[in-house]
């Protein structure tokens, strides 16, 4: 009789190499699905501040359009007051209608909530879609299971 069950030992080394491939599968897994998530994350981070970025210059854009339309009218209505006295009252009139309506403009707080508002809708954003990359993943590996046939063979 032989001191080595050679059935034996192939079959405890079948097991062992079955297990260091599954080992191998799991992380070959885990560090493909952790790569991109961190890489979706990345694009939708890279996505929201070029939004905001566009959003913000235009809002500055337009506040200055804003500012420089007024400090006309301003210039405007000082240069009308100066040059025709007797129509002064009726001018103040229309300078009173004018900030009235500006008034109703938004202010830069106005603007800051605004922004910060759109950050929180892109973070919310970002984490429901890193939420949903796993359950994509694990559906997408399911049906290729099921399309490789199932564990039938």
């Amino acid at each position: 009789m032989d001191l080595l069950d050679y059935k034996a030992a192939g079959f405890w080394w079948s097991v062992f190499q079955s297990l260091v491939l599954v080992g191998l599968w799991v992380y070959s897994v885990w560090a493909n699905r952790s790569r991109a998530t961190k890489q979706e994350f990345e694009n939708v981070r890279k996505e929201l501040h070029g939004g905001l970025k566009s959003v913000r210059e235009e809002l500055d854009r337009a506040e200055r359009s804003a500012e420089n339309g007024l400090n006309r009218l301003e210039r405007h209505f000082d240069q009308r007051l100066d040059a025709q006295g007797e129509q002064r009252s009726s001018d103040m009139s229309r300078i009173v209608a004018i900030e009235r309506t500006l008034t109703h403009l938004p202010t830069q707080s106005d603007i800051r909530q605004l922004d910060h508002a759109i950050g929180k809708i892109g973070t919310d954003l970002a984490m429901i879609k890193g939420a949903m990359e796993p359950l994509n993943h694990i559906t997408k590996s399911i049906n290729q299971w099921l399309i490789d046939g199932g564990g039938k063979k």
